[in-house]
């Protein structure tokens, strides 16, 4: 099998849409923006996070982050999210600087693992 991590890039298109459907809203600890959106407001929200990947248009006091895509065999299964830097505050609520979500089809079968390898 072969693992890949891709940054997000605004011409993502609906086979990453497809996969973020099937990672909850938030759950241990992650976030899912684009759980229950329609693919129009995915589409900017892929702009958005892009720009948050070169520091543009971050909300006040937002560290930007770069997102990934994490494949395997060349299917989306997943999502990844590295800070770029850490804050006093994001220490202090014990919030790391990564970030990850496996798609609920292919869980349990060590993807997470790999993203560590």
């Amino acid at each position: 099998m072969i693992f890949e991590l891709r940054q997000l890039s605004p011409e993502n298109g609906v086979n990453e849409y497809n996969m973020l459907q099937k990672i909850d809203g938030s759950e241990y600890g992650f976030t899912n923006e684009v759980k229950g959106m329609s693919f129009d407001e995915y589409k900017k929200w892929l702009i958005q996070e892009n720009d948050y990947s070169k520091a543009q248009n971050l909300p006040i006091n937002w560290i930007p982050q770069t997102t990934y895509f994490f494949y395997a065999d060349e299917q989306p299964i997943g999502i990844a999210r590295i800070r770029h830097y850490s804050s006093d505050l994001l220490e202090k609520q014990g919030v790391g600087n990564f970030g990850y979500g496996i798609a609920k089809s292919f869980r349990s079968k060590g993807y997470g693992n790999a993203l560590f390898l």
